[in-house]
């Protein structure tokens, strides 16, 4: 893990020095460079081990992904319009902050989430790509990519692109949110009509509350699926959507 870091490093200061040495010089210091690359490393100091790996080094895993969930959670909560799933990945003292949209605490945020997205989207899907983690003792600091698919009732639709930077505690052995902050990086329209909520995805389509198939355990088996509907058909009426939404 060390090597890869270290290697990583190495081919950030090798490609910038085809930079001219003036703009190199302003831009980079190769002492600092190497430094911050490993300022993200697990450190092993010399303690027990497992199986010949670090304890620390296993302790770091286990804390990336536990992090990892904790943002799962959030995207997923959004997505199923699940208010409970939702609030989980922050303490009860978090703060949310959407630019001038919304600033405020978690449980306030949750409703104002949910509601917001009933009203303007017929469909969307949250999606996490790439994330950089410092852990440092019981704090970590996060930055996460995410695309948003979302689409309008009269079916147009648009892509956003940004990030969320979050800090979250290590409290009673949980990780959590404690403050969360969005940063739009850019937006595009797109052309949705091809796709008609609720009724495009059939055979199976999600839903914005528990009976989505996600939430089903154990997942059973089909012996059939349900009749297609035909094309044309009009799409659910916002009406419609789950109470257990707002």
């Amino acid at each position: 893990m060390h090597k890869h870091l270290r290697t990583l490093a190495a081919g950030v200061i090798v490609a910038a020095a085809v930079l001219p040495r003036a703009t190199l010089a302003q831009a980079l210091d190769e002492k600092a460079v190497t430094a911050q690359a490993r300022a993200f490393e697990p450190k092993d100091t010399g303690g027990p081990t497992v199986a010949g790996i670090p304890a620390a080094d296993i302790r770091w895993l286990l804390d990336r992904e536990e992090i990892r969930d904790c943002l799962a959670r959030y995207t997923r909560g959004l997505d199923r319009h699940d208010l409970i799933l939702l609030a989980s990945a922050f303490w009860p003292d978090a703060q949310i902050i959407y630019g001038d949209m919304f600033t405020g605490p978690r449980d306030e945020f949750a409703r104002w989430a949910l509601k917001d997205d009933a009203m303007r989207w017929a469909a969307h899907t949250h999606n996490i790509t790439q994330q950089t983690v410092d852990i440092r003792g019981n704090t970590a600091h996060v930055e996460s990519y995410i695309l948003a698919v979302e689409q309008h009732p009269d079916r147009t639709a648009q892509l956003t692109a940004g990030r969320y930077i979050d800090r979250l505690e290590r409290r009673h052995g949980e990780w959590r949110i404690v403050v969360h902050e969005f940063v739009l990086d850019t937006k595009a329209k797109l052309d949705g009509s091809f796709y008609q909520p609720g009724v495009t995805c059939q055979p199976v389509c999600g839903t914005w509350d528990r009976t989505d198939p996600s939430y089903l355990r154990p997942l059973p088996r089909r012996t059939h699926y349900p009749k297609p509907v035909p094309a044309g058909t009009p799409p659910p009426q916002a009406s419609a959507a789950p109470a257990g939404a707002k």
